[in-house]
């Protein structure tokens, strides 16, 4: 079973969160690290929203592909320092193996 069916999953999902208006997001990026060889089957999944005090939260969900995962939110106060460190971690990650 390939990647595409998570894609898919993660797809359908952040459709229904925003049709209830559970989010309004601004960026959504999901990266996947598969290798079979290692047992490997992973996901990474970073978000940039608007918090409720005019500042911005980048919420990180990680974990292996079918688990719940884990979840850590940042906050930051403007616009260019949320995109910097969501860029930071997306560089990160994709030197470490993980794939859009």
């Amino acid at each position: 079973m390939g990647p595409d069916w998570f894609k898919e999953y993660i797809g359908n999902f952040a459709r229904q969160m925003r049709f209830f208006g559970m989010t309004t997001d601004i960026s959504d990026t999901m990266q996947l690290r598969i290798d079979p060889a290692r047992n490997m089957r992973r996901y990474y999944s970073l978000s940039i929203q608007p918090d409720l005090f005019g500042g911005y939260s980048l919420m990180r969900t990680w974990g292996r592909i079918g688990s719940g995962g884990q979840i850590r939110v940042d906050l930051f106060e403007d616009t260019a320092s949320v995109r910097k460190a969501h860029d930071r971690l997306i560089q990160s990650k994709q030197r470490r193996g993980y794939h859009v």
